[in-house]
């Protein structure tokens, strides 16, 4: 911003950057992360009296270019917030989102996604007024529909072809009728990709209610708070809803189909109090989470055990464990796909559906690998100048598959791991050179349960006296030792069970220590 020379407003534009366009210094796949962004917020807010209004708008816009050969992903969105509160108890707001991607077609990429929420502050009301071990008591709700964005391969809405050189077509002395005297193969298009002009964003519809509240003058505060979304629209292949004979099993376009919902409850409690030189606080939270797949793209099974819709997201699939053969004879009575011969000590399942066979048919649903609760404890201790903290999590109501090189090895020559060896006989099938296919498919024999807790981190400081730093000429010393992964308490063994390919497959999750002197001038 600037002025002209008569004192009117002006805006003057300087260079900034200078840029060479010389393709032929880069090589085609250079990879460089290029991202410009653009961001503007305007807020107003207003007192009447005993009413309360607050406005706002947001303009968001960025691009991200990965290299010359990809498409660009660019976004764009404006957002407009109002609030309205009535003598600080009743409280309106309002949020509508209008967004744009580059992802589908023009009339589909451009969408306006709504909430509305409400609030009750119920410690406010005159009926409140003598109940004074209730500090803060609030009420709220919420629902709305948000645009998820995933950065699907961009085009889908379009054709894709690919060229190339057909069979050869014409009497067999020329294998020809078109084309050059010297040319037999035709060139020829065929479809890569059919575009679907119809994608569009996928929907998240969100609903939550709560509560919150600080009792007994100010020393408890607490929470709850429900929730239940649906994930609308997701983007997937109709690779089983499509029939073979409509021709285009290799090249399905993608479609917004599939429908998963996600509901829970989550809680938590904070408790706080000094006596003397004495303060602790002590809390916790605990979230109970579950799902359900409400649209599925799925085959029309011919048993009722195989279909995923109704049943959780996370639901672990495979046989049905109900023993190990006792001799070679019963190995051999039983049909199945997976070995030529099976043996005493091999694994035996369920014959679900009755055919005599144990194969893929007789897959069903075994476990849910996801944890049905979360929970976090805290402790927090202070006396004069020493403090003490506390934290641990833990999980439960989940199975963990072990199906990773740590549990399922044990034949050819490669060492065998300590869960094989401990367990030959056991909790391990029949030990053999050649491995054993029957034994190393999904089932019940290879879950746990996966419930754990742990000490995460634990930290122990002390502050130096204000009467030492104020000799030292700074504001604060601190002094702390801290420890993370500390001590896990499991049915899981040998492996961590908040990971258990860490240390396996992938990086290992590490018991740390830490110390340290802080200063603050």
């Amino acid at each position: 911003p600037s002025t002209t020379a008569t004192g009117a407003d002006t805006v003057i534009l300087k260079k900034a950057h200078d840029a060479i366009d010389a393709p032929q210094l880069r090589n085609l796949h250079d990879y460089y992360y290029q991202r410009f962004f653009v961001y503007e917020k305007l807020h107003y807010e207003k007192t009447f009296g005993i009413h309360d209004v607050q406005s706002s708008a947001t303009y968001l816009m960025y691009r991200v270019s990965k290299d010359g050969i990809q498409e660009p992903q660019r976004f764009l969105t404006g957002v407009w917030t109002g609030r309205y509160t009535y003598n600080k108890k009743y409280t309106l707001q309002g949020v509508l989102n209008y967004t744009g991607t580059y992802s589908y077609s023009d009339d589909k990429r451009y969408k306006l996604f709504p909430s509305l929420g409400a609030s009750w502050v119920i410690s406010e009301e005159n009926f409140m007024s003598k109940v004074k071990s209730v500090n803060f008591l609030k009420l709220r709700a919420q629902a709305g529909t948000l645009g998820f964005e995933s950065f699907y391969a961009p085009f889908q809405y379009r054709d894709r072809w690919n060229t190339g050189t057909g069979v050869a077509f014409g009497p067999y002395s020329t294998d020809k009728w078109f084309g050059q005297n010297n040319g037999s193969a035709p060139y020829v298009a065929y479809p890569a990709r059919i575009g679907n002009p119809n994608l569009t964003w996928e929907t998240r519809r969100e609903f939550s209610l709560g509560l919150d509240g600080i009792l007994l003058n100010q020393k408890l505060s607490f929470q709850i708070n429900y929730y239940n979304n649906l994930r609308d629209g997701q983007i997937t292949r109709l690779q089983n809803s499509t029939p073979y004979i409509a021709g285009i099993s290799n090249t399905l376009p993608v479609f917004n189909y599939n429908q998963t919902r996600y509901f829970g409850v989550e809680t938590g409690i904070q408790f706080t109090n000094k006596i003397n030189e004495f303060a602790y606080s002590f809390g916790g939270n605990i979230t109970f989470a579950n799902s359900k797949i409400e649209k599925f793209d799925e085959p029309n099974y011919r048993q009722g055990y195989q279909f995923r819709t109704g049943l959780a997201a996370d639901t672990y699939w495979g046989q049905t464990y109900v023993g190990k053969f006792a001799n070679d004879a019963e190995a051999l009575a039983v049909p199945q796909l997976y070995d030529e011969v099976l043996k005493k000590g091999d694994l035996k399942y369920k014959d679900m559906n009755g055919d005599g066979v144990i194969d893929d048919n007789d897959f069903s649903a075994i476990g849910h690998a996801t944890p049905r609760i979360f929970y976090a404890i805290n402790a927090k201790f202070s006396y004069k100048n020493f403090q003490l903290f506390i934290l641990g999590t833990g999980s439960a109501m989940y199975d963990i598959p072990m199906t990773n090189s740590y549990y399922w090895n044990g034949w050819g020559d490669d060492n065998y791991s300590n869960f094989v060896k401990d367990n030959i006989g056991g909790a391990y099938p029949r030990l053999t050179y050649d491995k054993v296919n029957n034994n190393f498919v999904a089932s019940d024999f290879w879950l746990i349960k996966g419930g754990y807790f742990k000490i995460q981190n634990v930290e122990i400081a002390y502050s130096l006296p204000e009467k030492i730093t104020k000799k030292l000429h700074t504001e604060r010393v601190n002094f702390f030792m801290r420890g993370a992964n500390l001590l896990t308490i499991s049915k899981v063994k040998d492996i961590d069970p908040e990971s258990i390919d860490s240390g396996v497959e992938m990086y290992p999750l590490f018991k740390t220590f830490t110390g340290g002197i802080k200063v603050t001038f």
